[in-house]
């Protein structure tokens, strides 16, 4: 087969790549009511103001060897609050220590975010030593994650738990020396969902989180101990002075760990939503009639649950509805992707996939009975009937309206458009 069999002999109209400009085009428009933070080019936690793009990278390394620091794109998120208090003063009062010394704000380390305001926490004991910090909360099973900035000083091991009237709870243990995850995240009693992860940071730093679904109580506690033996917080020690580094902890409602939010004071933090999206011209670089859409995102944090589903990317009518729209998006009831086409408020084409990790490069065209869908060099399916709305125009970014409703919660790397319907060989090749 040909080169121009396998690639289009046509130049997209839109060519937006995030990763390597990080800057947006001056036809985008970009809203988030707060200030947040993002990882910036050297690995550092960094707050930016309201409405200000967050360009985000990853940290790719071991301990305090980075071997590089990735530049991933254009940051989606939805809304999220951060529960807990002074998240970067773990000496205030609004943290129980037990068992457990405190050095603030110590200079023998930099914190994540380049300062010297992270503390180090030291058991006092052999016996149980932790410290703490409660939330309460409805009197209804909801699903939290719980995240803080550590790294080793004495000892190599972090335990993290949550709970809610013992003996409910989430427990797991993190080796900081490593980077792994030393015993897997398990869930006790009406405590259910428990999973965890591991994130690597410049200068020893990893962010570690603790994922459950809680119990009815209207309390929700979370746990920290620095050990040497790889314990439960509650275990014994084999050093009186295991000691660790902790800076910006964060409790969050949701079932993956978001960006942190700063909480400097007794008050909880929040940040808004990021809204990206285009308005369409009546003339220009987009096709009414045909067109394919391919775009590349950072890894999301899917989770099955309840609907509506997180939306990737797509084009919708100008109030952003899903009346008339040619969308692709993660369906939470079911775990399915899917790429939907819907013209006057009926669905038109329909193309879904059930099995396999959320794709990180995603094509699809669309014409008059034709619709194809391809995502990571293959192809998903087709569609051989049903038409194109007319009644377009905007390109969302990373959400599904204009109402900064189901984002993305990842990176986008690039988006390019073609005003052509592309062949599902092409949407293949340019997916690889």
């Amino acid at each position: 087969m040909s080169i121009s069999q396998n690639f289009p002999a046509i130049t997209p109209s839109l060519n937006l790549n995030f990763a390597r400009s990080k800057k947006l085009d001056p036809r985008i428009t970009f809203t988030r009511s707060s200030r947040a933070t993002r990882t910036n080019a050297q690995g550092l936690i960094e707050v930016v103001g309201t409405d200000t793009p967050r360009f985000e990278h990853s940290v790719v390394g071991v301990g305090s060897t980075v071997t590089s620091i990735q530049s991933l794109g254009l940051l989606i998120e939805e809304p999220r609050n951060n529960f807990i208090t002074y998240s970067e003063q773990f000496d205030n009062a609004s943290w129980t220590k037990f068992n457990v010394g405190v050095t603030t704000n110590t200079s023998s380390t930099t914190a994540p975010d380049g300062s010297t305001n992270s503390e180090l926490m030291t058991r006092t004991t052999t016996s149980a030593a932790y410290f703490l910090q409660s939330y309460t909360k409805a009197a209804s099973s909801i699903t939290y994650t719980t995240s803080a900035f550590v790294k080793k000083s004495v000892g190599n091991f972090c335990a993290l738990t949550t709970q809610g009237t013992y003996p409910s709870r989430a427990a797991v243990v993190f080796n900081i020396d490593s980077g792994t995850i030393s015993s897997s995240a398990i869930a006790y009693s009406s405590f259910t969902n428990a999973s965890a992860s591991i994130t690597p940071y410049p200068n020893g730093w990893y962010r570690i989180s603790l994922t459950a679904t809680s119990d009815t109580h209207t309390g929700y506690t979370n746990y920290f101990s620095f050990n040497s033996n790889g314990v439960e917080i509650d275990g014994t020690d084999s050093a009186s002075n295991s000691a660790g580094f902790i800076w910006g902890a964060q409790l969050e409602q949701g079932a993956f760990p978001t960006s942190y939010i700063p909480t400097t004071v007794a008050s909880t933090g929040t940040r808004s939503g990021d809204l990206a999206f285009i308005d369409l011209p009546s003339t220009g670089w987009y096709n009414y009639s045909q067109g394919s859409l391919i775009f590349q995102h950072s890894t999301v944090p899917y989770a099955t649950g309840t609907s509506p589903g997180y939306s990737a990317i797509g084009f919708a009518q100008t109030n952003g509805n899903s009346t008339n729209s040619i969308q692709y998006f993660f369906e939470k009831n079911d775990g399915s992707f899917q790429y939907l086409v819907r013209d006057a408020g009926a669905n038109q084409a329909t193309i879904s996939v059930s099995t396999g990790a959320p794709a990180a490069k995603v094509g699809f065209a669309y014409t008059t009975n034709s619709f194809v869908l391809a995502r990571n060099g293959s192809q998903v399916g087709t569609d051989a009937s049903g038409t194109v709305p007319q009644s377009i125009g905007t390109l969302l970014l990373g959400t599904n309206n204009k109402a900064v409703a189901n984002n993305l919660n990842a990176s986008i790397s690039n988006v390019i458009y073609y005003p052509r319907a592309l062949s599902s060989s092409q949407l293949q090749n340019l997916t690889k």
